[in-house]
C-alpha cells in the first residue's frame, strides 16, 4: 500500500509545530499555493528515519523563515 497524496491537512505534527512557532515560516507557507505546500509536506515525508525527518523539517523551517522555498525545487 503506497502513500496517499500529502495536503495542507496531512501536514505532520512535527513539522505543525514547528511552524507554529516560527511566524515568518508559517506566514511564507500561507502563501505557497497547494502545490507548494505540498511539496514542502513530501520533503518532509521522504525522510527515511526519524532523523532525517528532524533534520528536513528543521532545514524547511529554517528556509520558509527566511523566505527562501528554493529547497524544494
Amino acid at each position: 500500500m503506497g502513500k496517499k497524496n500529502p495536503d495542507a491537512t496531512d501536514m505532520p505534527i512535527g513539522l505543525m509545530m514547528s511552524l507554529a512557532q516560527h511566524q515568518n515560516a508559517m506566514k511564507t507557507f500561507g502563501r505557497l499555493d497547494d502545490e507548494r505546500q505540498k511539496s514542502v509536506i513530501r520533503y518532509v515525508e521522504d525522510s527515511t528515519t526519524g532523523e532525517e525527518a528532524k533534520s528536513r523539517i528543521q532545514n524547511a523551517v529554517q528556509n520558509l523563515d527566511q523566505g527562501n522555498t528554493g529547497f524544494i525545487g
